[in-house]
């Protein structure tokens, strides 16, 4: 288990240690440097070339062939795509990919690129007439193999054939490729990460080369419904500095695709700012798609790339089908994410608690018990948390009621003392202890009483009744009845002692509620704000920095409602009725009467699809992680208005209802 937790941490370091190492890339020069086959990192597909080649981070196309080979694990079905290029200067290449899905087996790609030239003068001398006409070939071939690793790591692999032909020379080589996607749980943004050609040496004519060997990262975020596509990409092809390439998809009735992109590698060769701009489209009929792209080479000159793509054999009732699996295998991907997260937070809880952080480790238990509410190994070690925590507060509490009985001070000795009767009834050592302070402080009560000849038996019970008040934390309470002691005695100077610690005592509260007060303005957690500074003003009406800190937070609140208001009636207008239902129910959490709020939610609660339930449960889980319980329990309930039978909404809700219920609110 231990294993299993650090090899995911590992893959997440792996991830990200290679973002980091990209743009400098230095000590890679000698693997990734590039004298020769600069034909390469042609881009061979005609959408990618549309979008400037920022196709590091996209799924799902057949253009992962070439760009990064994780992405093909994501294709659906049988692909065949063909591309014709009009290079500059009479050059043209074409290229043939097919790819084919063995669902959760992974998938299969294969890819053959040809640039060529023909109607060379061949000469070996200064003479007017050539002695001939020649040709020159530049072929690679490949295959890709990609597979899910985990639910959100796609990772593939391509081993690729190179040969070159100038006349009657030739060279052979041979590379791979290697590329991975990270799905973020954010949706429509994901990241890649990819290496290609990298491989062994090619001899030319005597004359050794190595291949351009390319590093890559990119990232792409789907929005407006999945109608828009934006991606970027930094890459480093050999020696050369990194660039950046940028590209966009726009998506028009699931039909016509208009493109736009900008490539830094041609900008950064070419010395002109407007070298490698591209644009193009995409045209879809059924089955088939008819890709076009321009690409400026400025002085060198126009490319013009045409594709056409085919997913034969898919009839309406197979998308349909193929659409049924895709979700039966998003609730599996869900479903292996939950039992992921769940032991990830087990595993981290159960460390928690080996380092004796047992507020940490029941924290991090609770959130895998929200992941995965079935598991009793997370009950059990729950348990054990609060178990060892209340063992350790018993302790801790008697040791510092002793210490303080040892010393004469008896009401503090009486606080402590109570908080380990609380937590375990049967401590008789604590009861005895307590029983002893208690009979000191009467006995010492009644002397006093008996020697200034009041009235003992009333002032001993307003006594005891501060005592009993500063022993629950309420100390201004405590103060009125020790003040009413004075007031009877003005010579009590134990009345008097107790008074000034039951006003440092409150001076540390407020002290203790500001620091968290602050926290609480820098992570801008207005709401948290106003409830701190209402437990401040309760202890110091006059406190100014619990004023200051509410006004703000209102006027914060205010805007937020407005702004979420805003964005909500936004995704209302363009249909997207989930995305608009999440802003109303943020606005509801500021402000719980807003009357638009919940008159556009009653509208919305009315649709809902089936598969929404899973978005509102996992909103639910983020929610609660981030300790937003009461909006946790509103957007579970929204699961269950669309799918009353959904088990761990019902179960997390009573968690959720269970921790206001222990901070002191309302469910």
């Amino acid at each position: 288990m231990r294993r299993s937790y650090l090899y995911r941490r590992l893959c997440v370091f792996v991830f990200l240690f290679s973002l980091w190492l990209c743009p400098p890339i230095d000590a890679q020069e000698n693997v990734l440097d590039n004298t020769g086959a600069h034909f390469l990192t042609i881009d061979p597909f005609a959408r990618s070339a549309g979008m400037g080649g920022a196709f590091t981070g996209v799924t799902g196309g057949i253009g992962s062939l070439h760009f990064n080979p994780g992405g093909l694990a994501l294709c659906e079905g049988d692909i065949i795509s063909s591309t014709h290029c009009e290079w500059f200067q009479g050059m043209r290449f074409e290229n043939l990919a097919l790819s084919h899905s063995m669902g959760s087996k992974g998938a299969l790609g294969v890819v053959a690129k040809g640039f060529y030239t023909t109607g060379l003068e061949k000469r070996t001398a200064d003479t007017r007439e050539p002695e001939g006409m020649f040709g020159a070939y530049f072929i690679d071939f490949g295959a890709t193999y990609a597979k899910q690793l985990l639910y959100f790591l796609p990772v593939g692999l391509s081993l690729k054939g190179v040969y070159e032909k100038i006349d009657e020379n030739a060279a052979l080589g041979f590379c791979i490729d290697f590329g991975l996607l990270y799905l973020t749980n954010i949706e429509g943004l994901q990241f890649g990460f990819a290496l290609r050609n990298i491989g062994s040496e090619m001899t030319f004519k005597k004359e050794e080369f190595t291949l351009p060997g390319a590093i890559g990262v990119g990232a792409t975020y789907r929005t407006l419904g999945g109608n828009l596509l934006l991606c970027a990409d930094i890459e480093k092809i050999g020696k050369r500095k990194a660039t950046v390439d940028i590209g966009c998809e726009v998506l028009i009735l699931k039909t016509l695709s208009l493109r736009f992109g900008a490539n830094g590698e041609t900008r950064d060769d070419l010395k002109s700012s407007t070298a490698g701009l591209s644009v193009g489209a995409g045209f879809a009929v059924g089955d088939v798609k008819v890709d076009y792209a321009f690409v400026n080479y400025d002085y060198l000159g126009m490319t013009h790339r045409f594709g056409l793509t085919f997913t034969p054999g898919v009839t309406e009732s197979e998308r349909e089908h193929i659409r049924k699996l895709a979700l039966e295998e998003a609730r599996k991907s869900m479903i292996e994410k939950e039992r992921m997260m769940s032991l990830m937070y087990l595993e981290k809880g159960e460390e928690l608690i080996a380092e004796g952080k047992y507020d940490e480790a029941i924290t991090s238990l609770d959130i895998a018990l929200i992941w995965n509410p079935t598991s009793a190994k997370a009950k059990e070690r729950i348990q054990q948390a609060e178990d060892a925590k209340r063992r350790k507060e018993e302790t801790d509490a008697f040791d510092t009621g002793r210490k303080a009985f040892e010393t004469g001070n008896l009401i503090e000795a009486i606080a402590q003392l109570d908080r380990v009767i609380e937590l375990n009834p049967d401590n008789q050592e604590a009861q005895n202890l307590r029983n002893e302070a208690k009979s000191r402080i009467e006995e010492e009560s009644r002397k006093l009483a008996q020697k200034q000849k009041e009235k003992s038996e009333d002032i001993q019970s307003l006594f005891s009744n501060a005592v009993k008040e500063y022993s629950r934390g309420n100390y201004r309470i405590a103060i009125s009845k020790w003040q009413k002691v004075l007031n009877f005695d003005p010579t009590r100077n134990d009345a008097r002692s107790y008074i000034d610690k039951a006003n440092r005592k409150l001076l540390d509260r407020v002290a203790s509620l500001e620091s968290t007060l602050k926290i609480q303005v820098s992570k801008k957690d207005w709401l948290g704000v106003v409830s701190t500074a209402n437990n401040i003003k309760s202890l110091d009406p006059s406190n100014q920095v619990a004023v200051s800190s509410e006004k703000k937070a209102k006027v914060e609140i205010s805007a937020l409602v407005q702004a979420n208001l805003k964005k909500a009636k936004e995704y209302y207008q363009k249909g997207n009725m989930f995305s608009s239902e999440e802003y109303f129910r943020i606005v509801l959490r500021y402000d719980p009467g807003n009357a638009k709020a919940k008159s556009y939610i009653k509208k919305i609660e009315r649709g809902g699809k089936h598969e929404d339930a899973d978005k509102w449960y996992l909103k639910g889980i983020d929610a609660y992680i981030k300790h937003q319980y009461k909006l946790a329990i509103s957007y579970w309930n929204r699961c269950l208005t669309i799918d009353p039978e959904y088990e761990k909404a019902k179960k997390n809700m009573e968690r959720a209802r269970k921790k206001l219920v222990e901070l002191g609110e309302s469910p």
